[in-house]
């Protein structure tokens, strides 16, 4: 039985910029992330599991965009 990733903050450690992945599905698709930064061009972000608040309103916004 496929498992929904956990959301994911991405952020850039020259410039601060981040951004929040919520997966819609089971998996990631290619270019839900750069592995550079597109403000920047910092090649190596650092990532980690995003809190249940940002998780949430990251989700809100994408159904709101839609």
């Amino acid at each position: 039985m496929p498992i929904k990733p956990s959301a994911q903050t991405y952020r850039c450690p020259a410039c601060n910029w981040s951004k929040t992945v919520v997966p819609n599905g089971d998996a990631l698709i290619p270019g839900d992330i750069s592995s550079a930064c597109p403000k920047c061009g910092h090649k190596q972000l650092e990532s980690k599991k995003a809190s249940a608040i940002l998780e949430a309103f990251t989700s809100l916004i994408d159904v709101i965009r839609h």
